[in-house]
C-alpha cells in the first residue's frame, strides 16, 4: 500500500476536511511499520526506506521488491456500525419521540393528559413517533415517513394533534434537487392559508381554518426545512382514531394548540430526519 493511497483511505474516512487529517502522523506510522518488516526480514537496507518515502512524496509509487508485503492493517478503523433499515428507522423513531414529547409537554400546562389514538397502531406511549409510508405518494419519493398522534384532554375536553415527519430522496428525482412547496394551493387559500418563512430559512404555510363546520375545527401547517425535512402538523377538536379518520364531531370547544404552538413545534431543531 502507499502512502498516497494511505492518505486517500485516510481522507475519504475522516469527518471533517482534509486539513484535519495529521499528515505527518500517517506518514510516521507508516515509515515506523515499514522498519520492523524491514528489520525482522533482514533484507532491505535502510537506504531502500529512504529511497520509498522519496518516491511516494514526489507523487511516484515505490519501486517492486519482489515478494509483496502483506497489506497493513486499515488505517482509521470506523467505530459506526452500519444499521440495517429496521435498526436505522427504530433509532431515528426513538429520538424523534423524544424530541416530541418534551415539546409537547413544554407548550401545554401541567394539568394536560396525553392520551394514546390510533395513529400511533398498537404503542402503548402516546408520545411514540412509529414508521409511515405515505400509501398516496409515488413508490421510493420519500426516504423515511414518520407519524405520531397523541390525543390530548384537559378541562375543555378532548382534542388532538397529528405530526408527519418525511423527507423527499433526491435520488428519485433524476439528480434534480427535491422541490418546497412555496405557496399555498387554492383549496386552502380560502381557509386562511398564507406562506412565512422561519428564523432559519424554514417555508412556513400556515392554514388556520383547515376545516371549520358545524363546531368541528382543524388547523394545520405545512413546514419545509432546509435540509430537506417536511413537516405536516393537523390540530383537531376531537379525538381522532386513525390516520385516515373522517371529521369527528367536537369534543371541545377550540383547538387544543394554537397555530403558534404548532409552529414552535415544527421549528424545534430536532424535528429534522438525521442522515
Amino acid at each position: 500500500m502507499t502512502y498516497r493511497s494511505i492518505f486517500d483511505e485516510a481522507i475519504s474516512a475522516e469527518p471533517g476536511p482534509p486539513s484535519s487529517v495529521d499528515f505527518q502522523a500517517i506518514v510516521a506510522r507508516e515509515r515506523r511499520r515499514r522498519r520492523r518488516l524491514v528489520l525482522g526480514a533482514g533484507t532491505v537496507a535502510s537506504g531502500a526506506i529512504a529511497a520509498v518515502t522519496a518516491v511516494v512524496v514526489a507523487g511516484g509509487h515505490p519501486p517492486a521488491t519482489g515478494a509483496a508485503a502483506p497489506p497493513p492493517p486499515s488505517v482509521i478503523a470506523s467505530t459506526t456500525p452500519t444499521l440495517t433499515a429496521d435498526q436505522w428507522n427504530a433509532r431515528e423513531a426513538a429520538r424523534l419521540t423524544t424530541v416530541v414529547e418534551a415539546k409537547l409537554r413544554a407548550l401545554l400546562p401541567p394539568g394536560v393528559t396525553f392520551l394514546d389514538s390510533g395513529v400511533n397502531g398498537k404503542a402503548t406511549n402516546p408520545f411514540e413517533v412509529v414508521p409511515y409510508p405515505p400509501d398516496d405518494l409515488p413508490p421510493n419519493t420519500y426516504a423515511n415517513s414518520f407519524v405520531v398522534g397523541p390525543n390530548i384532554r384537559d378541562a375543555a375536553g378532548t382534542g388532538n394533534v397529528i405530526v408527519y415527519i418525511h423527507k423527499q430522496m433526491t435520488a428519485t428525482l433524476k439528480g434534480r434537487s427535491p422541490q418546497p412547496q412555496t405557496s399555498c394551493i387554492p383549496e386552502f387559500v380560502a381557509a386562511g392559508c398564507h406562506a412565512e418563512t422561519g428564523p432559519n430559512g424554514e417555508i412556513l404555510l400556515i392554514t388556520p381554518r383547515f376545516h371549520d363546520e358545524h363546531g368541528s375545527k382543524i388547523a394545520r401547517i405545512d413546514v419545509t426545512k432546509p435540509d430537506g425535512t417536511e413537516i405536516t402538523i393537523d390540530v383537531r377538536n376531537w379525538a381522532d382514531g386513525s390516520v385516515e379518520g373522517q371529521i369527528g364531531a367536537p369534543q371541545r370547544p377550540d383547538l387544543p394548540l394554537t397555530v403558534e404552538a404548532l409552529v414552535e413545534l415544527a421549528l424545534d431543531p430536532g424535528l429534522v430526519i438525521q442522515a
